[in-house]
């Protein structure tokens, strides 16, 4: 059997940082740098090639940061040396993180050249008012403009990322949020709850920041989730929307456990059983890569109970479920007694569904994921 990889590709700059990001993402003040990190991250690509010998690659994913701050020719430089490495499956995906501040007709035009397929565009509000507050650079009507660009650059699937429950907002503003993207036609959507990290300048705001309350908040999930069901698109992960066929193939990967690899300053990698990161210290990181070494951090191996945990707790995330016999077969290992017992309290407790050796989440336990995953990793 074939074995099957992803590939992600993390560009950390920004032209600014969002209040609310913690990602590990730097502002980018000239252009210099950005030129010697893509010269960093083709070596991380040739000294990663021995890890992912014999694998097919089903997706590359370029994210962030803002990857659309790469010009063609750097984009071009990196989509070479990745074809060089390694056998891209024909049907890959092929994913560019965009943000709506930074595009233009020609470098749209020059992406898809090069072999982007699927587009994913950072709009996270369509009021001007909350983008504003949320450190945003663009506004509601560059998003509408990228999307026009996108589709005569030929681009026949974008992914739209959405926020709710940010600082007073109220339902019918979210709603109308979700009735703008159903109208845009997008095939994928994505939507996520305002969560204040430390380290951001919410947090530091945060007894400022009037969010809605939980109950409100579980009002805005579940209208979103009605309007984009009534709209034709299918909920198959928690946070996840995709019109027919269009499911994230990369991000399945992640929710499936299955193996990754990740190039680039505090990527994360999942091969052969070990995840491990890059150096997130850029300097550390492009220093190193200049004499032609890439260090592991935080490498683990993931094996027996420990293993079972993040995949359940992982596959759970999708809205199907999963099959004990599948997940048996996948893993080459027999489901934990341990794990066997965690599912049947899960089950008790009414948060998720069992039916044959089939397991999912309940409609509470969608909206209590994270008691869920708590649960299992304990």
């Amino acid at each position: 059997m074939t074995k099957t990889i992803g590939i992600y590709i993390h560009i950390p700059f920004c032209l600014k940082k969002c209040l609310y990001c913690d990602f590990h993402s730097v502002s980018l003040r000239s252009y210099r740098p950005l030129k010697e990190y893509c010269r960093a991250l083709k070596q991380d690509i040739k000294i990663s090639t021995a890890e992912a010998r014999g694998y097919s690659v089903k997706s590359i994913y370029f994210g962030g940061g803002t990857p659309s701050l790469l010009e063609p020719e750097e984009l071009a430089g990196l989509v070479r040396v990745i074809n060089e490495r390694f056998y891209i499956m024909d049907d890959a995906e092929k994913t560019l993180e965009v943000n709506p501040a930074t595009v233009n007709t020609f470098n749209l035009k020059a992406y898809r050249r090069l072999g982007i397929n699927r587009i994913s565009l950072g709009v996270q509000a369509f009021d001007d008012k909350y983008l504003r507050l949320l450190g945003r650079l663009h506004t509601s009507k560059d998003v509408f403009l990228t999307i026009k660009l996108l589709r005569k650059s030929g681009f026949k699937n974008i992914s739209i990322d959405l926020m709710y429950a940010l600082p007073e907002q109220a339902l019918a503003s979210w709603e109308k949020d979700i009735d703008t993207t159903v109208s845009l036609g997008v095939e994928h959507v994505s939507f996520y709850d305002l969560t204040v990290e430390k380290g951001t300048p919410f947090y530091r705001m945060r007894n400022k920041l009037k969010q809605p309350n939980q109950d409100e908040q579980a009002r805005m999930y579940k209208g979103g989730c009605a309007k984009l069901k009534k709209a034709g698109y299918v909920h198959y992960e928690i946070s996840s929307f995709a019109k027919k066929g269009r499911e994230s193939r990369h991000n399945c990967i992640y929710w499936l456990n299955e193996e990754y690899m990740g190039v680039g300053s505090g990527a994360y990698s999942y091969i052969n059983g070990t995840r491990f990161g890059k150096d997130n210290n850029l300097k550390r990181y492009m220093d190193e890569a200049a004499q032609c070494r890439i260090s592991r951090f935080n490498a683990e191996e993931l094996r027996g109970v420990r293993r079972y945990k993040e995949t359940l707790m992982l596959n759970l995330r999708i809205l199907r479920g999963f099959s004990i016999k599948e997940v048996q077969q996948r893993l080459g290992s027999p489901l934990p007694a341990l794990m066997k017992d965690r599912l049947v309290q899960l089950v008790s407790e009414g948060l998720v569904l069992n039916k044959g050796d089939c397991y999912r989440l309940s409609s509470r336990g969608i909206l209590l994921y994270d008691v869920v995953a708590g649960v299992i990793l304990e």
